[in-house]
This record gives structure tokens, sequence and C-alpha cells, in this order.
């Protein structure tokens, strides 16, 4: 009798284990486990999330750094045509170099990739150095210009040598509004930093 007591002790003591671990300790082990892979996706995603803010660190702070290069193109290569200021430019280099202009057309010009092109000439009045410190104005300017055609000869009917009539064609750009950043291009540009 003694050894049946036994074993039915034994065997409720085992009927009491195999029910606590099913109901307390194997639901704990489940809900570890989901937290364990749910820390671990959150991990992973706050990782991401870092790598990302790095980067956009580095870029602004990669803008700042290059801020003034960014302003100064934006001066040679101007976002708009800018005409009045354009024309303002010109006149003030012609009086500073002592040419006197006659006429001044000003025409848009076809749009190539990036840039769109603004055709000007200028006919003036001038002597020769008048017509060198302009052309070295021109030169000297900020915005960009190329001079693709220039015609000096002595003024009808004057007799002085000093007096000139001068004829410059050049072109002046500014960015096509039209163009947009190529989505490669901006991947790339991530990217590089």
């Amino acid at each position: 009798m003694v050894q049946s007591i036994k074993k039915i002790i034994a065997a409720i003591i085992i009927s009491i284990s195999v029910y606590l671990i099913w109901t307390i300790a194997l639901p704990e082990y489940d809900y570890t486990s989901a937290i364990k892979d749910e820390t671990q996706k959150r991990s992973d995603i706050l990782t991401k999330r870092q790598n990302i803010f790095k980067i956009i660190t580095d870029l602004k702070d990669t803008y700042q750094q290059r801020y003034a290069e960014f302003r100064r193109l934006a001066l040679v290569v101007p976002a708009t045509k800018s005409l009045p200021e354009f024309v303002s430019t010109i006149e003030a280099m012609a009086s500073e170099s002592g040419i006197i202009i006659t006429e001044l057309k000003i025409e848009a010009g076809t749009g190539q990739e990036v840039f769109n092109i603004v055709n000007f000439e200028v006919n003036a009045n001038a002597s020769y150095d008048a017509v060198f410190n302009f052309l070295s104005l021109l030169e000297q300017n900020i915005r960009l210009i190329d001079v693709n055609f220039i015609s000096v000869g002595t003024a009808p009917g004057e007799t002085a040598a000093n007096s000139l009539n001068i004829q410059i064609r050049a072109r002046t750009y500014y960015l096509n509004p039209q163009i947009e950043p190529e989505k490669g291009n901006q991947a790339k540009t991530v990217e590089g930093f």
C-alpha cells in the first residue's frame, strides 16, 4: 500500500508539473520567442533609420560646405532669363569701358539639353581701348557669356582713327526649367556620400 501511495503521489506530481508547464511555461516561452523576433525586426528597422539619418546629415553637411559653390554656380548660369538684370549688366560694362551702345538686340534662342540660350547683339561706337576693355569685362563677368562674332570698322564719314563701329554677337545661358533631374543620377548622388 505504501508503494501504491507513492505511485499515486508521483503521478499527481508529474501531472501537476505537466499542467504547470503546459499552462504557464510554454505560453511564456512562445511569448518570449515572439518578443525576440519582434525585437530583432525593430532593431533592423532602427539600424536602417539610423543609416538614413546619417546619410541625410552627411548631405546637409556637404550642402553647407558647398553652399558658396552652389551660389556662385547660380550666378554663372541662373535659373531664369533675368533679362532686365542682364541688360543692366551690359549697360554697366559699356559705361565702365567707355563705349556708347547704339543698339542692343536680345532674342531667346533654342534650348539645349540642360541650358536655354539667350542670344544678344551689341552695336556700339568706341575707341580701340574701350572695345578691348569691354571685351575684357565680358570675359570677367560672373555670368557665362560666349562671344561668337566681332566686327570692328571705322564709322562712315569719320576721319578720326579712335572712333570705331563695333558689332558683337554673343550668347548667355540659363537653366532649362523643362529638364527634370534623372532618378538614376539622384541615387548615384546619395550613394556617393
